[in-house]
């Protein structure tokens, strides 16, 4: 890994296993995250995520409960909570990968 990758990733995951996501949308980081995530067999959403459809699942989840964790959604594995202003990314990389939350941010 380049020098200024490594510097762009401990930026990124520069609080040990939280990365700081106060700067963007809870959508935007719903459907990266998604976007990103591995299938599961039983995989039902073939593509992409929309930021209507983000928001639209945001605001159900505000409706019943008062975090945003996202589990398996649509057959992927998020295991995210979005809920404050920093989210923990062990779970999330334990099922997509070392450095996962790290691609992820590299497209938000």
């Amino acid at each position: 890994m380049g020098e200024e990758m490594k510097e762009k990733k401990e930026k990124i995951v520069e609080k040990g296993r939280t990365i700081d996501i106060s700067k963007r949308g809870k959508p935007e980081v719903l459907c990266a995250f998604f976007d990103k995530a591995q299938k599961s067999a039983k995989g039902e959403h073939p593509g992409n995520m929309s930021l209507d459809e983000a928001r639209k699942l945001i605001e159900e989840l505000t409706n019943s409960s008062k975090r945003l964790y996202f589990g398996i959604v649509h057959g992927r594995y998020l295991h995210i909570d979005i809920s404050g202003d920093e989210m923990e990314i062990d779970d999330f990389e334990k099922h997509n990968g070392e450095e996962a939350t790290y691609k992820v941010f590299q497209n938000i």
